[in-house]
């Protein structure tokens, strides 16, 4: 009842994000989540989850309610509810790659991934969630309660925000996460070698391009499908992709901007807790090289929509991107 109700309040308030967040955090939030180890009382840190779980969700409804008012689409309940949903999971995602040990994250991985395919193929959702989860998932001798119950969550999120997706837009969206979750783990693997700069700026475009696409595909179902090689697409000049890929490509590159400013900004923490990021570890002048990225993808946004859509929204958005 109460993901029905978010959704009436959002369309009330106007998006006002406080109003969609607030009860879906105390909603989902299974009771067994609170659970402390006596003997180790800061073995988690309650409210560093919940600063960042409320940060992406506000994160990914602006983005989808803003890429839908620039396509002056009118966003139904379940795109709300799907977008609240799936920023939810990557800051319970991001919280698990900070935190664990690389086997926990992998082990987590695993049933993800069995979800996402599945559902991609159409063979989602099971009849017994809890009987597909003692197939697909056993917890590590090393896991604790804590871990155990931050597993369930993000599996249960998931499943939710899979079924608020309708089957003409799943495929898409499945693949999406699937192809943030290889970037997770590709980040998880360099933090443990040397410094391959190629590498940390191609996870980089991946966490945060797919991120972008994922919101398209939550909104634009005329938004071309996924092709590999976007990556490698932010090499070649913007005038020589074709139309088709050019929105793509223009989300893709945009999700890799909002990443790259992100690392930007946690630089200094980064480096206090030792992770390696592309714009840190790789980058010397970093103001010019965010300079750079911000013309192409405002380039990019000229190519994919102007004279596509109404001249004044089209200005308001372009406005927008070059602050």
């Amino acid at each position: 009842m109460f993901i029905k109700e978010i959704a009436q309040v959002a369309r009330a308030r106007g998006y006002k994000v406080g109003h969609i967040i607030n009860p879906l955090i105390e909603n989902f939030f299974p009771a067994l989540l609170f659970y402390r180890n006596e003997d180790d009382p800061e073995s988690y840190n309650y409210e560093r989850i919940i600063r960042r779980i409320r940060g992406t969700s506000k994160a990914s409804l602006l983005f989808i309610s803003t890429y839908a008012s620039l396509l002056g689409i009118m966003l139904d309940d379940n795109q709300i509810i799907a977008g609240v949903l799936a920023g939810k999971l990557m800051g319970e995602v991001d919280d698990v790659y900070d935190t664990r040990s690389k086997s926990e994250a992998l082990r987590l991985a695993g049933v993800t991934n069995r979800i996402l395919e599945d559902a991609k193929q159409g063979l989602f959702p099971p009849m017994d969630m809890e009987d597909y989860l003692k197939k697909h998932y056993s917890p590590g001798k090393t896991t604790t309660e804590f871990e155990y119950n931050m597993d369930m969550l993000i599996i249960y999120t998931l499943c939710a925000m899979i079924h608020k997706i309708p089957l003409r837009r799943r495929q898409r969206v499945c693949e999406c996460l699937l192809r943030i979750q290889r970037a997770e783990i590709e980040s998880l693997i360099q933090q443990d070698s040397g410094v391959d700069c190629e590498t940390l700026k191609q996870v980089m475009y991946d966490k945060g391009g797919y991120t972008a696409l994922l919101g398209g595909y939550l909104v634009d179902d005329e938004l071309h499908s996924i092709t590999d090689g976007l990556f490698s697409l932010t090499q070649i000049p913007p005038t020589e992709l074709t139309p088709d890929v050019l929105r793509v490509q223009f989300l893709y590159e945009l999700g890799g901007l909002i990443q790259l400013v992100d690392d930007y900004v946690d630089r200094e923490e980064d480096e206090e807790l030792g992770l390696k990021t592309w714009i840190k570890d790789c980058v010397t002048d970093r103001k010019a090289e965010l300079n750079n990225t911000k013309k192409r993808v405002s380039y990019l946004f000229d190519l994919a929509f102007r004279g596509k859509i109404p001249f004044l929204r089209y200005h308001i958005f372009k406005k927008i991107l070059t602050l």
